[in-house]
């Protein structure tokens, strides 16, 4: 029957409704006899349950109402008959109540509160009342034995209506209701349907990436028809994500044509939070009942009434990024090239240098590796282990090729980076990534991670780097610390992972907010081994060599020379600074000077060089200047021996001491 004719039956109906003489059916014989066991609860309750109430939670709510109001009738009615006269308050809230078969026996009572209250002394214990068609016409008049629906509308005898209150009941199963009823199903309580938490592992880089939630919506029967969930009704949203509880994914959406497959689906999730959703069905397919109002002490008029009742479902997504760690070895060998000097002296520019490999004595590469203006070379490379060499193939110009092997060894690291915490055992459920058990993940409300970074003797940490997927940009973003603070270097490697494991748990976010991570995260740890080399050069040199001769005359008065003792010859070089003497500020330096005698700077003025050496000739006449660089000289003769004439004569002696040759 449709609401409007039912109105208006009622409308013709209601001046005759007190006509009617209400017969209950015929006793049953199991129904004991009053009255209701005052003294012993469990007998008392036991007695309810035979009169046709079949949940004991609800029948245990019947039998506190009546101690209460101290009502427990007679002997003259049966158990039933009694509990239709019950004219009282029953408080049945947070009862465990499956079942409410047997509320039709409970003809006058004023009210009902089934509610599941969050103020309750019990409020895990929840109502779970589905089924509702107790309450409806067919119901009532197959189990009153009733031959028209009129009787069953004036079913319940209270004038005032029989208050029901089933808020936070998951209410699936309903049917027109008889009358003076007065239902509500709200209350600011409304029950849940129960989801798994949404997981799902992001990596970053797909900025169109999001997952989608589907939740299974309770099948609804309103007269044994399926019934929808509704996305609006007249304008009015009943379907909704609640955002004023929902602070994450704030772009979450409903997809509402899903409700048509009792689907409740929600896309478009991208970040770890609760969201909360509310799903109801309309006023056209509520539940319908007759309240009754009284005009007069005479008159009442009943009129079709409708309880609207909606779920609630909460859930939370846990979108995952796992955290990575890496590391890289490099050597880094720096081998400083001098001039051939007692001590230090001053670098070799422009030295050439092929790098072998011992095992083989081929080539690495075909790379040249060249003395810089410091006479540094630095072998920066990821090389494998082994042991390796240098070979000089060029020398600079004023220097001898050094034939002699620069070797160093690349040996086994035992350096190590690693990340332990996060959560485990994820179960998956979204998305198309799954879980790498090897890996660590994290999100907002994830366990912390411990980052590890252990070095060993020979491989010292040079830096680390983390590399994460940026929320806000949505980009994937490389930092980089070579201590806590700008400017700072880590005391240790301990230091720097106790560092990436702040930064890491800090900025992941946490149950109040979201942090800035968005996606994978990789700590890499760089180790370094360095090691200095030394090498030189040698400057070419040769002896610069005469015969000192006195000449005479024979008794044939020819030219006769024989050689002539202790002579003194004195050779100076001749250098004077050049523009090639001359440093990046523009002065001249010992550093730069192109004489080879400034090698050690003990003759190096600013003017330029001041060497000199002085050689007395022997009995054979001989004058020997050894280990003379390439240059140019002035040589004088400072002593002669007695009986000579001091000459004043300067001799320039051109020296190219790589050729062995002097003019």
């Amino acid at each position: 029957m449709n609401k409007v004719k039912r109105s208006l039956l009622l409308l013709m109906i209601v001046t005759l409704l007190f006509s009617f003489v209400i017969v209950l059916p015929s006793a049953n014989t199991n129904i004991p006899y009053g009255p209701v066991d005052s003294e012993d609860r469990d007998k008392g309750i036991e007695q309810i349950m035979q009169a046709g109430v079949e949940d004991k939670c609800f029948a245990t709510a019947i039998y506190d109402a009546l101690v209460v109001d101290n009502y427990f009738g007679d002997d003259t009615k049966n158990i039933r008959e009694i509990l239709c006269e019950y004219d009282g308050k029953i408080d049945a809230t947070n009862r465990g109540i499956k079942s409410i078969v047997g509320i039709e026996w409970l003809r006058n009572t004023q009210e009902i509160d089934f509610t599941n209250s969050l103020d309750s002394p019990n409020p895990n214990i929840k109502n779970e009342i589905r089924d509702i068609t107790p309450l409806s016409f067919e119901y009532i008049m197959k189990i009153g034995n009733l031959s028209s629906s009129t009787e069953a509308e004036k079913w319940f005898k209270n004038r005032r209506n029989l208050f029901i209150r089933f808020g936070g009941n998951p209410i699936e199963k309903y049917g027109d209701s008889v009358g003076r009823l007065h239902i509500l199903c709200g209350g600011g309580v409304t029950p849940m349907i129960p989801s798994d938490d949404l997981v799902a592992i992001k990596m970053g880089g797909n900025l169109d990436w999001s997952v989608t939630k589907n939740i299974s919506l309770p099948r609804l029967e309103r007269n044994g028809q399926e019934v929808k969930f509704s996305n609006e009704y007249n304008g009015k949203q009943l379907t909704y994500i609640i955002e004023n509880i929902t602070t994450i994914n704030k772009d979450a959406q409903i997809n509402y044509a899903e409700l048509n497959n009792s689907k409740l689906q929600i896309k478009n999730i991208k970040q770890s939070g609760v969201l909360w959703a509310t799903t109801a069905v309309s006023n056209d397919d509520g539940i319908d009942y007759f309240i009754n109002s009284i005009v007069d002490e005479n008159t009442d008029v009943a009129n079709i009434d409708t309880a609207t009742f909606n779920y609630t479902t909460k859930f939370s997504s846990r979108i995952y990024t796992p955290v990575y760690t890496e590391k890289e070895v490099k050597t880094k060998f720096k081998v400083t090239k001098s001039a051939t000097c007692d001590y230090s002296g001053k670098k070799v520019v422009g030295a050439k240098y092929y790098l072998y490999d011992a095992n083989t004595n081929q080539r690495v590469s075909d790379k040249e590796y060249i003395t810089d203006i410091n006479g540094e070379i630095l072998i920066d490379e990821y090389l494998p282990v082994g042991e390796y060499y240098l070979l000089e193939f060029e020398a600079p110009e004023g220097f001898l090729l050094n034939e002699s092997k620069i070797s160093f060894s690349v040996i086994a690291d035992q350096c190590n980076v690693s990340v332990s915490g996060g959560d485990k055992d994820l179960n998956i459920n979204a998305g198309d990534i799954e879980e790498d058990p090897n890996t660590v993940y994290i999100d907002r409300n994830s366990k912390d991670v411990e980052v590890s970074i252990n070095d060993d003797s020979n491989y010292k940490l040079d830096h680390i780097e983390i590399t994460y997927f940026d929320l806000e940009s949505q980009t994937f973003k490389d930092l980089s610390f070579t201590g806590p603070s700008e400017g700072t270097v880590f005391a240790s490697a301990e230091e720097a992972a106790a560092f990436a494991t702040n930064w890491i748990n800090t900025n992941k976010g946490n149950a109040e907010k979201l942090g800035i991570i968005d996606g994978k995260v990789t700590v890499k740890a760089y180790f370094l081994h360095s090691k200095e080399l030394l090498t030189s050069d040698p400057r070419p040199v040769m002896n610069v060599e005469f015969t000192k001769n006195s000449s005479g005359f024979d008794n044939n008065f020819n030219v006769v020379e024989t050689p002539l003792a202790g002579a003194t010859f004195k050779l100076e070089c001749t250098h004077r600074h050049t523009d090639e003497c001359v440093d990046s500020n523009g002065n001249y330096s010992i550093d730069h000077c192109i004489d080879p005698h400034t090698d050690c700077g003990d003759y190096y003025t600013d003017d330029g060089c001041s060497w000199s050496d002085e050689v007395t000739s022997g009995e054979d006449g001989k004058v020997v200047f050894e280990n003379i660089n390439t240059g140019i000289y002035k040589m004088t003769e400072t002593v002669v021996p007695d009986g000579y004439l001091q000459p004043n004569t300067t001799w320039i002696i051109q020296v190219d001491a790589s050729k062995l040759t002097y003019t």
